[in-house]
Parts: structure tokens; sequence; C-alpha cells
């Protein structure tokens, strides 16, 4: 598997500083909620119900450069800290065969119409997934509760939120 990518990442939390469990924080998020989202079982509700357990956990995701214009997608909150997870291709484009972050990052809550600034931490190309950190927490976050991929059976219904 190919390392993580840096960029000026400056971890205020101990447990954070090994990139070891940054990495398998976001496998963990991918492999388990399918990049954007949680696994349910049957019993588990309908999809709306699935949504509305899920939304306060889920942000738009913006990125803009004035030579590229805007990109939009979402991300995810990993946990109460501010830590998100989006794709790679959202945060960033292809230029002169060199991958490049857009200038200015921002996510907007489903609930605002304003968008907050984010920061890009981390990114690999390969697994489409990167790191974000929300700049300024002045709110409560709701992480994501990411399903157990162990206690999937086939024929259960799966929900990607995102």
């Amino acid at each position: 598997m190919e390392r993580m990518k840096e960029k000026k990442l400056y971890w205020s939390s101990s447990r954070f500083k090994n990139k070891k469990y940054v990495l398998v924080l976001v496998a963990l998020a991918c492999f388990s909620s399918f990049l954007f989202g949680f696994l349910f079982r049957q019993d588990h509700g309908s999809a709306k119900d699935v949504y509305y357990k899920a939304v306060e956990s889920i942000a738009e995701m913006k990125a803009s450069d004035p030579s590229r214009g805007d990109s939009y997608g979402t991300a995810v909150f990993l946990n109460d800290s501010g830590l998100l997870v989006t794709n790679v291709h959202v945060v960033m484009y292809q230029k002169d065969g060199q991958m490049k972050a857009y200038r200015k990052l921002q996510i907007r809550l489903p609930v605002e119409e304003s968008y907050r600034d984010v920061s890009l931490l981390k990114y690999n190309e390969e697994l489409d997934i990167a790191v974000i950190r929300l700049d300024n927490k002045d709110f409560k976050i709701k992480e994501i509760k990411i399903g157990n991929p162990g206690k999937i059976e086939y024929g259960d219904k799966v929900f990607s939120v995102g």
C-alpha cells in the first residue's frame, strides 16, 4: 500500500502523531463505510431512517481554484475533533501530469448557508481518500457511526451515505 503523502501535518493529539494509526483509521473508514457511509442490517430501518441518522455527520465539500473553478463532493466527520474524510478527486486536480490541491477548501453543513474553511492533512491518490480538518470548530460535531462489515450477510440491505 502506498504511504500517505503529508502536507504540513501538526497533530495536537498524541494518538494522531502515529502515522500508522491515521492510515488504519482512514482504511477502516473506507472499507467499513464504503467511503462515505455506514452499513445497516435489514432490521435498522429504511433508507430515509439511515439518512436522518447520518445527516448531521455529513458536510458538502467545496474546493475552489481561480484557474480550475469549483469542485463539489461530500465529506464525513470521523470524530468530534473536526477530522473528516473525503475523496482526493474532490480536493485535488491533475495539471501537467501532477496532482495539485485546490487553493481553497471549504465545507458546509446541511443546516448552514455559508461555508467553513478546512485544511488538507493527508491524501492517498491510489485509494482516492483525503483526510481534512475543520479549521474553526464552534459547534458540536456528530461523528459518523461506522458499521461492522463482519456482521454483514448475503441479502442484507447496505446503505452508502454521503
